[in-house]
């Protein structure tokens, strides 16, 4: 069995272990919707972001790149609009500084946040 890049994210930190393991809870029997669970994700990366490494927070960047590149449509939408916008919509509400992860997007994760950013009318720091 293929394990999904949103698992593989959820393996890189504790604290995004707990939020899968909570949301995967919370879906049960059935797996939490792909786009629900990246927010979920996104929640507790902007929750925890100063808890993690570099090199976690790099992972976790690549691999949301690999997924808007290369992914399924399914896992393509849950990186682009369950993780990377709810981070942005976290630093409109004031509730997380995007400057904290701005430096780990690749190219493509960067350009699909300032085409939300433009789409929204919105300024998300660090873009």
């Amino acid at each position: 069995m293929m394990v999904s890049r949103l698992q593989r994210l959820a393996t890189l930190a504790p604290e995004l272990a707990a939020a899968a393991q909570a949301s995967a809870d919370y879906w049960s029997p059935e797996p939490p919707p792909t786009t629900v669970l990246a927010g979920d994700l996104a929640d507790a990366l902007s929750s925890n972001v100063l808890l993690m490494t570099p090199s976690t927070l790099q992972a976790a960047f690549a691999l949301c790149e690999e997924a808007i590149l290369d992914g399924s449509t399914d896992e393509q939408a849950a990186f682009a609009t369950g993780f990377l916008e709810a981070l942005q919509h976290a630093d409109g509400r004031g509730d997380f500084d995007f400057r904290t992860v701005a430096g780990f997007l690749g190219p493509t994760s960067r350009r699909h946040c300032q085409g939300m950013d433009e789409f929204h009318g919105a300024r998300t720091r660090g873009l």
